[in-house]
């Protein structure tokens, strides 16, 4: 189908469903206008010249191209939605691509269905329009070659199963909600390099009714959200790069799964019982407060900031690292951690943030790690490994647990050394009392 080909020609749609399944083409001169309704093509191709408006309705390119002549290319509907959807192997190159309007409902969704979208050649971005909603769905495997990536809600599987691996050194992807998987189809979200910065909720297979509907998998790069909640079949896996979470929680209490086996975990509050299998649990705004329901360190590191100018008492959570759980195993050999293989070695590691070693006093202490005295699935153990920094003036850091009270502390002593120097000066200085004494006898 041919538009404007003698110079003038105008396509309208405000309703139904027009489909074209070879090539429609907007020459220069013509105008395609899509208003509401539904338009399906193999190929759309609109050439310099050529005037293209969509203002709401589904655009559907279907196994072929979406060709914008390598312009600049817009998906927002005027007080509707605009959807773009490409499928079967699709192929979208424009220069650059907005999402949404700038005035609220004017929205735009862009549905990328096993198919290719590529922006600025891979060096441009997907971006949000402003107050209108914007949306990209990711279904089957898709292939983005872009920048960045800025929407208001991200969709991996909504009309069938997805993979989005995110590989790309440098992208920032950044959204208010993330949505992985829900009741019908399986989603995956591998992280393996760049950014995501989700400030409202990650949803991962909410609602699934099947095995493994959502599956959040971070081997590298960095993952931010505000909330993280998993469902109840699904799973998050960590084994590299960082996970930063306000708060990490279960659908359901009891279901879904929570693996930390490498990387940084950092999280304010952890709703779901953890065991490390490796890597380092940081509290969250180090230094900060990490609530955690049962707590077991197979192998890895708990790592303790201090930051304290010595000026007032040292309060937890604010001039250093607290950790509250329900219960702990610290030991990683201890027979009784809880997937009992008896593994791996866990360590402490204390750092003091710059200027904190010179405001450190003999008797200064630092309760650190509390717990419930005799809660259910017990408090054994003791860290394998200690990484204490070296303080200076005769002073070091000793690591003490009182499983009775509920509390390991942090406190500051003089080294062992001072301590025998200080009493052979005390006999020295008897013996030479007493010899003087006599003398003068």
């Amino acid at each position: 189908m041919n538009v404007g080909a003698s110079g003038a020609g105008e396509l309208t749609v405000s309703g139904g469903t027009v489909q074209v399944g070879g090539t429609l083409k907007t020459w220069n001169g013509g105008q395609l206008t899509i208003n509401s309704g539904t338009v399906t093509v193999g190929l759309l191709v609109n050439n310099a010249g050529a005037t293209f408006s969509h203002t709401g309705g589904t655009l559907t390119v279907d196994g072929g191209s979406l060709d914008q002549g390598g312009g600049a290319h817009q998906i927002v509907g005027s007080s509707a939605t605009a959807i773009v959807q490409l499928t079967n192997g699709a192929n979208f190159s424009p220069a650059s691509l907005t999402l949404g309007g700038a005035t609220a409902g004017d929205n735009g969704s862009l549905f990328v269905s096993g198919s290719t979208l590529t922006i600025g050649g891979g060096a441009g971005s997907l971006l949000d329009g402003g107050d209108g909603t914007s949306q990209l769905y990711l279904n089957g495997t898709v292939t983005l070659n872009l920048d960045d990536i800025t929407v208001d809600t991200i969709f991996v599987a909504s009309t069938s199963d997805a993979t989005y691996h995110q590989t790309q050194a440098g992208r920032v992807v950044t959204a208010d909600t993330l949505r992985i998987g829900n009741s019908r189809w399986q989603g995956t979200y591998r992280h393996g390099d760049g950014s995501a910065v989700i400030s409202g909720e990650t949803f991962v297979g909410i609602r699934g009714r099947s095995s493994d509907p959502g599956a959040l998998i971070i081997e590298g790069g960095t993952f931010d959200t505000s909330e993280l909640t998993v469902g109840r079949y699904s799973s998050v896996t960590l084994s590299d790069g960082l996970l930063r979470a306000g708060t990490i929680a279960p659908e359901r209490v009891g279901f879904g799964t929570f693996d930390f086996l490498g990387g940084e975990l950092s999280v304010d509050d952890m709703q779901m019982d953890l065991l490390q299998q490796n890597g380092t649990l940081a509290a969250g705004d180090s230094p900060g407060t990490t609530i955690l329901q049962a707590y077991a360190i197979n192998s890895g590191t708990l790592e303790v900031e201090i930051d304290w100018d010595g000026a007032t008492a040292p309060v937890g959570g604010i001039d250093f690292d607290l950790y509250t759980a329900d219960s702990v195993d610290l030991d990683g050999d201890d027979p009784n951690d809880l997937n009992q293989d008896g593994l791996g070695a866990s360590t402490l590691e204390v750092v003091l943030l710059p200027g904190t070693a010179a405001n450190l006093e003999e008797g200064d202490s630092f309760e650190f790690l509390t717990f419930t005295p005799g809660n259910a699935g017990g408090t054994t153990g003791v860290f394998d490994v200690l990484s204490l920094p070296a303080l200076g003036d005769d002073l070091h850091l000793v690591v003490s647990y009182n499983f009775g009270a509920g509390n390991a502390t942090l406190t500051v002593v003089p080294e062992p050394s001072a301590f025998a120097l200080a009493a052979l000066g005390m006999v020295v200085a008897c013996g030479g009392a007493r010899r003087r004494r006599k003398q003068r006898g």
